[in-house]
């Protein structure tokens, strides 16, 4: 079935090259090795850990102005309130823009907003951009993580996800260059393969800061994708920014919702 690794450990000691593997799925006759992107060519191992970039999800988020918190409750009640409804309407936009300058609280609101959705089951993953850190700044792991997030949360989804990268590893690499296949390949193919078999409602990503990301040109083109095809998939998208020229001509005169958070009275939110 498998075999087992040199004696590295000291005499006496053996690797089973199946020590530490978590969240897979046994596939035919190659064997990758689930703790990092290494192709083996003596077994079959996939694992959906390739896609796990810590520090990047709303619980971890290194934040460049403090420490990660949600809303004091009572607070931003009528925004969220918005956003609720919004997530759970079948027929309202695909894709919510939440636009504030810096200070307005835009992530605050979007961490309270992904602690409601993981409460009723619907969130879909969750990127909080952040200057922080090199890997919270660099928008080519939005994919990356959106996918293993979906995967974490449907085993359907996650078997898709695992063949897609068994087909070709490098999908889950940080610096895979084309993200329009990389979208197609570890999101909308296996969305739109388990569409309708059981998951009725939609999952909803949060992400936010995505103006702090270092690679605008990635942002931008991953939102000309979310709008091309999210009409498709059971997907909703949620993002938070400051209103950038690149990101706001990245949405056009699309049918996206814009929520500008400066603009509204201190008694709506």
């Amino acid at each position: 079935m498998f075999t087992r690794a040199p004696e590295v450990m000291g005499e006496g000691t053996s690797l089973n090259v199946m020590q530490g593997a978590h969240d897979f799925v046994m596939t035919e006759p190659r064997f990758y090795e689930a703790q990092k992107i290494e192709i083996h060519e003596h077994g079959g191992q996939v694992s959906i850990e390739w896609l796990n970039h810590k520090m990047t999800s709303y619980k971890t988020r290194q934040s460049s102005y403090g420490d990660p918190t949600g809303c004091m409750q009572g607070t931003r009640v009528k925004i969220l309130k918005e956003l609720e409804t919004w997530a759970s309407n079948a027929n309202s936009s695909k894709v919510y823009w939440m636009v504030g300058m810096a200070g307005t609280g835009k992530s605050t609101i979007a961490h309270t907003f992904c602690e409601n959705l993981e409460a009723k089951n619907v969130l879909g993953g969750s990127f909080f951009a952040s200057r922080a850190s090199d890997k919270t700044r660099n928008a080519r792991l939005i994919i990356p993580v959106i996918a293993y997030a979906l995967a974490k949360a449907s085993p359907r989804i996650k078997v898709e996800v695992v063949k897609a990268i068994e087909d070709d590893p490098t999908l889950a690499e940080p610096t895979y260059i084309n993200i329009n296949e990389q979208f197609k390949r570890l999101i909308y193919n296996p969305l739109r393969t388990t569409a309708g078999e059981a998951d009725k409602l939609y999952k909803v990503v949060v992400i936010d800061a995505v103006d702090e990301c270092d690679n605008v040109e990635v942002v931008t083109s991953f939102i000309k994708l979310v709008l091309e095809w999210a009409s498709k998939i059971p997907l909703k998208i949620f993002l938070a920014s400051r209103d950038e020229y690149r990101i706001r001509n990245a949405f056009g005169s699309t049918g996206s919702v814009r929520f500008y958070l400066h603009e509204i009275e201190k008694d709506v939110v």
